[in-house]
């Protein structure tokens, strides 16, 4: 436990955590392919690097497993001969230790989760701003809890993580992630706003206003309702929107809607989800939800207003 941290892969999580290190002091190494991008991001901002696959990778401990989910079983068994028999790996979510058989490759290993709860930017401007970040973690897969414990609870901190980190149970991270990704953060907030656009657009409504009214506005919203909390943030609003919200309520959110969200929430928790993800062609997916934003008037003036951000 004494050696730095090697952080494997250098994508946005990863450099966040690095970066968030790194300003509390410590060293992260970090350890990708030398073709890949991120190797050489690394190495541009100064961070010792190991090339994989690399005997190096024996000479440490504790690994972070930064890399996106479904490359969590194949880099294990790809480089399982290059790290330690003693090794520990954090993980940033639960989702392939509950899907990929991890804990069969190498039964000497230990396998702690330390989730921050936000995308690798913000858990880096959060660092720097002295914001609220806030996570999870688990030691239920390490035969040295106690050690592991105070270990995650010091990297929660070296990271910046000031609410929590909660202890939870793996599975539970799991669940509620992806239950959290489909029922609302990347499918109601992104195609509800899409589909209000468009019939504010289709009653002759200006592109500009119905832009800002139901996408820039999404924002100023979401960090009001976080800030403040739900009631203060229904003490805060117009009459004519409280009227409003309660109006959409009872109109959209009827017993077919809860239903549904129910179905969502079961498909996870019987693996139903798990064996969708496992058919599904994940790069031609993404190319598919590009394509169809390309073509969407609202990337249009999204992108005339603010280009890629605000």
């Amino acid at each position: 436990m004494a050696t730095p941290l090697v952080i494997i892969g250098f994508g946005n999580q990863a450099k966040a955590w690095a970066l968030n290190l790194r300003d509390s002091g410590q060293t992260p190494v970090i350890a990708a392919r030398k073709n890949g991008g991120g190797f050489s991001l690394a190495k541009n901002l100064g961070f010792p690097t190991i090339a994989l696959p690399s005997l190096e990778l024996k000479g440490y401990s504790t690994f972070a497993l930064l890399t996106p989910d479904h490359t969590h079983a194949q880099i294990l068994n790809d480089f399982k001969d290059f790290f330690p028999q003693q090794a520990s790996f954090v993980f940033a979510h639960g989702y392939s230790l509950v899907t990929k058989n991890i804990l069969l490759i190498n039964p000497s290993w230990d396998h702690l989760l330390l989730a921050p709860k936000s995308i690798g930017s913000e858990v880096r401007y959060q660092y720097e701003t002295k914001g609220n970040l806030g996570a999870v973690y688990s030691v239920e897969h390490s035969r040295q809890q106690k050690i592991h414990r105070d270990f995650i609870l010091t990297l929660a901190k070296q990271l910046g993580i000031n609410k929590g980190p909660y202890e939870v149970t793996i599975q539970d991270e799991t669940v509620a992630d992806l239950f959290s990704e489909q029922a609302l953060l990347c499918s109601i907030l992104p195609y509800l706003s899409l589909e209000c656009f468009k019939l504010l657009r289709n009653e002759g409504i200006s592109k500009e206003l119905a832009y800002f009214e139901l996408w820039q506005e999404l924002k100023l919203i979401a960090n009001t309702m976080v800030n403040l909390g739900p009631k203060n943030f229904f003490s805060l609003i117009s009459p004519n929107a409280l009227i409003g919200g309660q109006k959409g309520r009872e109109v959209l959110l009827d017993q077919h809607f809860k239903n549904n969200l129910q179905s969502l929430l079961a498909d996870i928790k019987n693996g139903v989800f798990f064996q969708q993800v496992e058919q599904n062609d994940v790069h031609q997916l993404a190319r598919n939800v590009s394509t169809f934003w390309e073509n969407e008037e609202l990337e249009d003036i999204h992108q005339s207003l603010f280009g890629q951000h605000l």
